[in-house]
């Protein structure tokens, strides 16, 4: 059983579309989130230190929100997801990231998720 793990990240002097690049793109994902990213028939191959792992891409609206599925993942409803939004009222981009955690894993998943969203700031130079 995974339970579902919804973060929130501001940006507030970034470009949603520049965000987008980021999460959106298998060049922007090997900036900050992997060594490197290719795509092949909506299959992402993920890459870290010579260990790849592959990921279906279930939803994808461009400038918007990409959903992956990791293969070999048996559970029938996890993913994980990035999505691009601009908060209404102060017009910041906030990137949402939305996955799932084995059962008292949930720490650890929002630990890597920080730790990775630092990384990406930094690329956005933040």
């Amino acid at each position: 059983m995974k339970s579902k793990v919804k973060l929130e990240y501001l940006f507030p002097s970034v470009s949603a579309s520049r965000l987008w690049d980021l999460v959106g793109t298998p060049i922007g994902l090997s900036d900050w989130f992997c060594d490197t990213c290719e795509v092949e028939d909506s299959i992402y191959h993920f890459e870290w230190q010579r260990n790849i792992e592959r990921a279906s891409c279930l939803k994808r609206s461009n400038g918007n929100v990409i959903r992956f599925k990791w293969e070999g993942d048996d559970s029938p409803v996890s993913y994980f997801e990035f999505k691009v939004m601009k908060n209404d009222l102060t017009t910041d981009v906030v990137l949402e990231i939305t996955d799932f955690a084995s059962m008292n894993e949930e720490d650890e998943c929002v630990e890597l998720w920080n730790t990775q969203v630092d990384v990406l700031k930094r690329v956005l130079g933040m």
